[in-house]
């Protein structure tokens, strides 16, 4: 075989071999191609619903008593509604802001020094919800919830506030009632003409 008979044939192997080595990088590069596809989830939102505690009278409400004397009770009751658009799981009931005032003495009434009146000694409260007020009488009927018990109004108001272990939906109606009671302890003249002020608070928590 001539030596330009294998120049010839070693260009062509040379040759060859670039187009095989071509050929599989090719081949290396089609292997990482892939099919793909994306969407988008838009307009997503989130927004808070609402507890909405609309509270309005109902009976004797609210207490306004002008001449009361020992021995005399009374109650006052308010509707309360969710207004909101989620479930209250929860209602809270607290006495706050009490005062008691003197409002001058009366002859039978001992006079003091400190300015306070004396009412407050005597007057007790409870506070609570009825699940189906209908009347006084109903009041009465024993299903209500005394949250806070009855008791002197300070006692009371020094408990704080007091969970009634049940909720206020969006569809239901409850009903706050306050009772009071001015006992008949005897000689109470130096009760005479005093007043005695205080606010009923509720509060409705999520579940």
């Amino acid at each position: 075989m001539s030596d330009n008979t294998f120049d010839i044939s070693r260009r062509k192997v040379l040759g060859s071999i670039g187009l095989i080595g071509a050929g599989s990088a090719a081949a290396g590069a089609g292997t990482m191609a892939y099919f793909s596809d994306t969407e988008e989830s838009t307009g997503n939102t989130v927004s808070a619903g609402t507890l909405d505690l609309e509270l309005s009278t109902q009976a004797n409400a609210p207490i306004s008593v002008p001449d009361a004397k020992p021995g005399d009770t009374g109650n006052a009751v308010w509707q309360l509604n969710n207004a909101g658009s989620i479930d209250g799981g929860d209602i809270e009931l607290d006495v706050i802001n009490v005062v008691s005032l003197e409002n001058g003495y009366e002859d039978p009434e001992p006079v003091d020094d400190d300015g306070d009146g004396e009412l407050d000694d005597y007057l007790k409260v409870e506070v609570g919800i009825d699940p189906d007020y209908a009347n006084d009488t109903d009041l009465g009927d024993g299903d209500e919830n005394d949250v806070l018990s009855k008791a002197n109004i300070h006692t009371v108001a020094s408990n704080g506030p007091q969970s009634a272990e049940e909720g206020l939906s969006t569809s239901e109606t409850k009903y706050l009632y306050v009772k009071w009671e001015f006992p008949n302890n005897g000689n109470q003249n130096d009760a005479q003409g005093d007043q005695v002020t205080f606010d009923v608070e509720v509060a409705l928590k999520q579940n």
